[in-house]
């Protein structure tokens, strides 16, 4: 049963025992005696309370922070530390050499000195230090706030990059600053200067290829790199290092390139473009046979090894690969050769241009002009020796568009006549090759510009017939014309031939033909050429002892939205020896700024001087047979007493003059080998060459029976001595 609530009453403590623990100072009279002794021992008491509690505290703070350090920081620690003491430096790889078809090296790698600094160990204001570093002159300080703020910023930065001599290091080690550092590195070396610049291109400080063959390449050439582990001190000098891991040197690159042509090319152009006061030109010369690029000049150019290669990209642009243009009349072969193929022309058809204009009613007004007005009409051959534009347009005037489209297509135009290249990588250990493939030889490689057939208007078809409408670079014009050298067969430009690693040499694949036109085409089109250089545009092309073949062009410029009177491209393209080709070269010289500014009167003479001496260098005979001194006689006869007054030139049977059906071999002795290798070519032989000159032994012997396919030798020797015939000839 509930209470009523009432007023809480306080319950008293119990009486403490006597003799306890604080019976004194229970006691009333001790409480008033000793008041000083209790206030004096309760400030003890709360004294050290604070005091336990202060270091209960402090080690749970440490303990706390040792925790810290030793779990949560500790891997970050370890590696500032590591930093601090230990510092990993990644090692360059070596790169590949580049060398010329000979062996000759282009391009090649040393060790070059780098100076860095470590801001994060330097142990001065940052101005202070930058002005004491940069009392050396290093490249670097060329620009000292750059330097400051990268110091204050704390970043890691190197000074000068592999081309700080020996004296520039031993006068910044004298000045013994913290956080300096330096190490070697390979420095790229072009013994040449600016040969081959802008096919070679150039490579950065971080060791990779910018531009040229060292960039499209620099998969391969590069190499791979290594690591070291450096040890430096409290000064933050390396006192000790460890290889991480190794670094792989590149492969080295054997081009096409003969480097004596490529410098025979350049001092001509360069020459040919002070001479005209031009603003530049190209010089390419193939092998005629196999596609590849012996020579490839460019003015004008710049220097490999200079520290800042030259501002203006006008001169580090490859123009031979990058450049498109109109090409003017060395195109008109082009037309000529749809026209031949498709049999709706003849050589000796003729066509009017006596007016020396042409215009039609659907042109809109345009109308194209011959450079040199002739009276009455030209055959076909006339017209491409002569150059005449009139005449030109009327044969394009057979085909459609979509033929002539064709045609170019097949000549390489308005595509990339460079192809995918690939090879292997020897493996290391167990693991197999490996396969690197590179897109195109020629980076940044112009496509051209080729209209469809469908953009098409009746002027364009005439335009087209003489270079007009259509912008190709140097290199597939090149390539187009060295088709009609190889018989119709287009062979895309090569640049790379080889590879090389330890010791082992990889020969690259060819690389793909497509034919262009049949043989009797080209042969009619190699025909015409001839003409040219004998007595047409070309004359100034011819070489006496060789067969030339040839078409020069002169390109007005498209300046200002119209075609320019006094800018002009003038060009000269041909193969030498006609009937036999080695070499096709292409010469074109940019606005030449003198009055006769045509492909004749520029290019052409600089075409002769370049295959002069490329024909004399290779041992290329002459293939307009000089007065023979070499004489065969029968087994037991006695040898023929030398003339002193001239012998008349031996009368040589023609091609045509031998028994088709029953195939005997000619006998060949005394004649020029190039002359006898297209004889046995023309009979269907394959054809094998021992020496040069003339032919002093033959086998199958003459008057052998041969069927097409049989295998053919001929010997040949420049010097004069008695040839024994194996046969008695009347």
């Amino acid at each position: 049963m509930a209470t009523p609530s009432g007023p809480k009453k306080r319950r008293r403590r119990a009486p403490r025992e006597p003799g306890g623990l604080f019976a004194y100072f229970d006691a009333p009279e001790a409480r008033l005696a000793d008041a000083p002794a209790v206030q004096w021992r309760q400030t003890i008491r709360r004294r050290i309370i604070v005091v336990v509690a202060f270091l209960t505290l402090w080690a749970v703070g440490i303990e706390t922070r040792l925790v810290n350090l030793q779990v949560w920081q500790h891997d970050f620690l370890k590696g500032r530390a590591d930093y601090q003491r230990d510092r990993m430096r990644d090692v360059l790889g070596r790169r590949g050499d580049i060398l010329d078809r000979n062996g000759e090296i282009l391009a090649t790698s040393s060790q070059g000195h780098t100076v860095y600094v470590a801001a994060s160990e330097i142990d001065k204001p940052p101005e202070e230090f930058a002005k004491e570093l940069c009392a050396v002159e290093l490249s670097g300080c060329d620009n000292i706030s750059h330097l400051i703020e990268r110091l204050r910023k704390g970043v890691f930065t190197y000074v000068e990059r592999k081309t700080v001599s020996e004296e520039e290091v031993a006068a910044v080690r004298a000045l013994e600053l913290r956080g300096v550092g330096f190490e070697r590195e390979p420095l790229r070396q072009y013994p040449n200067d600016q040969l081959l610049a802008h096919v070679l291109g150039w490579v950065g400080t971080d060791n990779i290829g910018i531009e040229g063959v060292e960039a499209t390449y620099d998969g391969i050439v590069r190499g791979r790199d290594g690591q070291t582990l450096d040890m430096v001190d409290v000064r933050g000098r390396v006192f000790n290092w460890q290889l991480e891991r190794p670094s792989m040197p590149g492969i080295t690159l054997e081009l096409t390139i003969d480097k004596h042509l490529q410098y025979i090319a350049e001092r001509e152009l360069r020459a040919a473009v002070n001479e005209h006061k031009a603003e530049g030109g190209t010089v390419i010369i193939l092998e005629s046979s196999t596609g590849d690029v012996l020579a490839l000049a460019n003015e004008p150019t710049f220097d490999l090894n200079k520290k800042k290669l030259a501002p203006e990209k006008d001169h580090r642009r490859n123009r031979a690969t990058q450049d498109i243009y109109e090409p003017g009349s060395i195109f008109k072969l082009v037309p000529i050769a749809a026209a031949l193929e498709q049999e709706v022309v003849q050589l000796d058809d003729q066509f009017d241009v006596s007016t020396g204009s042409i215009s039609r009613d659907n042109w809109g007004g345009h109308k194209i002009d011959d450079y040199t007005r002739y009276d009455g009409s030209l055959s076909v051959v006339d017209i491409v020796v002569k150059s005449s534009n009139v005449g030109a347009v009327q044969i394009a005037e057979h085909l459609r568009p979509d033929t002539l489209y064709e045609y170019a297509k097949r000549f390489g135009f308005g595509q990339r006549v460079s192809t995918e290249t690939s090879g292997f990588i020897p493996g290391e250990g167990d693991d197999g090759p490996e396969k690197w493939t590179v897109p195109t030889e020629f980076p940044g490689e112009s496509v051209g510009l080729l209209h469809p057939p469908k953009d098409w208007k009746p002027v364009n078809i005439a335009s087209f017939s003489i270079g007009y409408y259509l912008s190709a670079t140097p290199l597939q014009l090149v390539t187009a014309v060295n088709a009609i050298a190889n018989g119709g067969v287009l062979v895309r430009p090569r640049l790379v031939r080889a590879t090389r690693q330890n010791g082992d040499r990889v020969e690259l694949l060819p690389h793909s033909t497509q034919r262009a036109v049949t043989p009797t085409t080209a042969l009619m089109l190699t025909n015409i050429m001839e003409e040219v250089v004998k007595r047409g545009t070309g004359r100034n092309a011819a070489i006496p002892g060789y067969t030339v073949a040839g078409k020069t062009g002169t390109a007005r410029k498209y300046i200002g939205g119209a075609y320019s009177a006094t800018e002009h491209r003038a060009s000269f393209i041909g193969f030498v020896p006609s009937r036999d080709p080695v070499f096709t070269i292409l010469v074109l010289v940019d606005s030449p700024g003198v009055a006769t500014d045509t492909g004749g009167a520029v290019a052409a003479p600089v075409f002769r001087r370049i295959t002069e001496i490329a024909l004399r260098d290779s041992s290329v005979s002459p293939t307009t047979e000089p007065i023979s001194r070499i004489f065969a006689k029968r087994r037991g006869d006695s040898l023929p007493v030398v003339p002193t007054t001239p012998l008349p030139a031996p009368a040589y049977a023609s091609v045509a003059a031998v028994d088709s059906e029953s195939l005997r071999m000619p006998d060949l002795s005394g004649m020029g080998l190039r002359r006898a290798t297209r004889t046995l070519t023309q009979l269907g032989l394959f054809v094998k060459v021992q020496g040069d000159g003339v032919v002093v032994a033959q086998w199958p012997s003459a008057g052998s029976a041969i069927e097409r396919g049989d295998e053919g030798v001929l010997q040949g020797t420049r010097q004069m001595r008695a040839v024994e015939s194996s046969e008695s000839h009347p």
